[in-house]
C-alpha cells in the first residue's frame, strides 16, 4: 500500500539552505513541496494559498522569526501541523514546541529521519507526538523573550553599543535600554556579558559573522515540479 502524498511548505530565510531541503524532499516518493517562503508574512501567505499537510520551519536565532511563524500559522489554522529543524536541541526548540510545533529534527539528522518525522507528524503518530510532549514537559520553561529582545541580544553579539542598536532599529536609546533591562530580568542576569552567555546557552542567539545590513533575495512563490 502506497503512502499518501504529503504536501510540504518549506520556510527558511537562507535561500541556499531552503533550496537544498526542497531538493531533498522532492526526491522522496510521496512527498511534494507545495510552496516555499523566507519571511513570516510570506509563510502565512503561502500557507493560506496552498494549505500544506505539514509546514517545515527553520529555527535559527537570527533572521526568520520561527516562533512568530508558528503562532501566525496556528492562529489561522489551529490544526496546522508544523515541524521545526534546528542546528541542535536547545531550549529554543522547546519554545517552538510550546508555540505549537508538533515535532522537530536537528540539522545533523539523516534525510530518513527528516522524512520520517514529516510523515509521522502528518499521520499524527501518537507515539512520536507523545515523545515530543514528554520532552517538552520534562524541560524547565525558558524565559519568554520577545522578538525585539532577541534582536537586540543578537546585535550585542556583534559588539554593537546602545547608540548603534538604536540607529539600526530606528528606536530611541531609552527604548533599547528598556528592552535590555527586561531581557536581563528574564534571563536572571545583571549585565551584557551575563545576558549573552545565558542567551547563547539557551539557544536564543549564537555568534555569527554576518553583516547586519545584509538583505535577502525576493520572496519565492510556490514551487512545483
Amino acid at each position: 500500500m502506497r503512502n499518501p502524498q504529503v504536501r510540504v511548505l518549506c520556510v527558511d530565510d537562507h535561500t541556499l539552505v531552503r533550496e537544498c531541503v526542497v531538493a531533498v524532499l522532492e526526491r522522496e516518493p510521496g512527498l511534494r513541496v507545495a510552496a516555499q517562503a523566507r519571511t513570516v508574512k510570506g509563510a502565512v501567505e503561502r500557507y493560506a494559498e496552498t494549505r500544506p499537510d505539514v509546514t517545515l520551519v527553520s529555527l535559527r536565532p537570527r533572521g526568520l522569526d520561527c516562533l512568530d511563524t508558528i503562532r501566525s500559522i496556528r492562529r489561522m489554522d489551529p490544526r496546522a501541523r508544523i515541524v521545526v529543524y534546528a542546528g541542535s536541541e536547545t531550549d529554543a526548540v522547546y519554545l517552538a514546541l510550546d508555540a505549537g510545533a508538533a515535532g522537530f529534527v536537528v540539522k545533523s539528522a539523516d534525510t530518513a529521519d527528516l522524512v520520517r518525522v514529516l510523515r509521522d507528524v502528518h499521520a499524527q503518530d501518537v507515539a512520536l507526538l507523545d515523545g515530543f510532549r514528554s520532552k517538552l514537559d520534562a524541560r524547565p520553561v525558558p524565559p519568554p523573550l520577545s522578538s525585539r529582545e532577541v534582536e537586540i541580544l543578537e546585535m550585542l553579539t556583534h559588539g554593537l553599543r546602545t547608540k548603534a542598536i538604536s540607529t539600526a532599529l530606528r528606536i530611541s536609546d531609552h527604548t533599547v535600554k528598556v528592552h535590555m533591562k527586561r531581557a536581563y530580568e528574564k534571563l536572571g542576569v545583571h549585565g551584557r556579558a551575563g545576558a549573552l552567555a545565558e542567551a547563547l546557552r539557551l539557544g536564543f542567539v549564537r555568534i555569527r559573522h554576518v553583516p547586519l545590513g545584509a538583505t535577502a533575495a525576493a520572496e519565492p512563490r510556490a514551487a512545483s515540479r
